[in-house]
């Protein structure tokens, strides 16, 4: 079930970029999976390569840019050096408390859960239609999102959770 999910995932994220571009697979594919389906495990059968919900959207974001004829740019700004920056250091950190696997395994979860995804926002909110679109997809996740706590609080407790 989680493999089934996770590739359709990764599917629905690279068809999108292809076809309506990274704006809108972004908003239209990353942002709920990071939002309702963070629960699911990662699989774990490809070594070196975390593929869980929230990163098989960025992988088919990624993946299906090279294909599209939109301008990515964006002005770097003090923030986006500090992001880095951040990265860097907790990469080092990682390195000097453990050992060398353990630098890489932070450095890649860091630069998939935070680094990857605020930069593919820098270059996909740059639209305001791509900014409407994705509070449009944030309101329907609201939503949905209160209907199953409302489920939780009063019927039925690690409801939305079992059903992952």
């Amino acid at each position: 079930m989680n493999q089934a999910t996770i590739i359709l995932i990764f599917v629905a994220s690279l068809g999108t970029t292809l076809f309506a571009g990274a704006g809108t697979a972004f908003a239209l594919v990353y942002l709920p999976a990071a939002i309702l389906f963070s629960q699911i495990g990662q699989i774990t059968n490809i070594p070196h390569m975390p593929i869980a919900a929230h990163f098989a959207p960025l992988y088919g974001i990624l993946l299906g840019l090279p294909f599209r004829n939109e301008p990515l740019r964006f002005k770097w700004s003090m923030l986006d050096t500090i992001m880095v920056l951040l990265l860097i250091s907790i990469t080092i950190t990682a390195w000097s408390t453990e050992v060398f696997e353990t630098a890489v395994n932070a450095f890649r979860n860091d630069l998939l859960t935070w680094v990857g995804p605020y930069f593919v926002a820098r270059m996909v909110f740059r639209s305001a239609d791509t900014r409407r679109l994705a509070l449009n997809v944030l309101i329907v996740l609201i939503a949905i999102l209160s209907v199953a706590a409302l489920i939780e609080f009063r019927f039925q407790p690690y409801w939305y959770q079992h059903l992952m």
